[in-house]
């Protein structure tokens, strides 16, 4: 007879069809491997059922709950020393792009000092330009529009400075 579905109906932990029973038991009245099989099975099933739950050692959670504190401590510090590796090697390859520049700056200081003298006598030099515009724009105006629309436009000039200032100063402190 065929033994494939035998062993594996005995060693079934489903339940098995009315067929399928009567099948298994007549062939375990004829075959002793199975019944072996059967007998075998019964005494593992009944040594897991009738052994002792052992309980661990006292103190057993502690134990191993402190290792585990210690291997996450292990962890963490092991992760904080490549970030902050990782973070000074960074900040060495930064320092030292920026220390170079520094170098070539100092090297060149006069130049330096040169080029902010002449930014600054241009800066002067454009505020005064700037002064001669408004001074020219107003004689030319006073002898065009009369005193009065002068005060208006000069006030409607004004008023609308205001207003850009105030709504600079509105999106620039809203609440987003």
């Amino acid at each position: 007879m065929k033994q494939q579905p035998f062993d594996e109906w005995v060693l079934a932990a489903e339940d098995l069809t009315p067929e399928q029973a009567k099948a298994l038991q007549e062939h375990l009245s004829t075959c002793k491997n199975c019944q072996a099989l059967v007998e075998a099975d019964c005494a593992v099933r009944s040594l897991f059922t009738d052994a002792a739950v052992i309980s661990p050692d006292p103190g057993f959670v502690q134990r191993w709950e402190e290792r585990l504190n210690r291997s996450r401590q292990k962890a963490h510090r092991r992760q904080v020393s490549i970030v902050l590796g990782v973070s000074a090697v960074a900040a060495g390859i930064i320092l030292s792009v920026f220390s170079v520049k520094l170098l070539w700056l100092l090297a060149s200081l006069d130049d330096l000092l040169i080029d902010i003298f002449w930014e600054g006598f241009r800066m002067i030099e454009a505020v005064a330009l700037i002064g001669h515009f408004g001074t020219t724009f107003i004689d030319v105006l006073s002898g065009v529009v009369s005193p009065l629309w002068g005060v208006a436009l000069i006030s409607l000039i004004v008023g609308l400075c205001v207003l850009w200032f105030i709504s600079l100063y509105r999106i620039g402190h809203q609440n987003v």
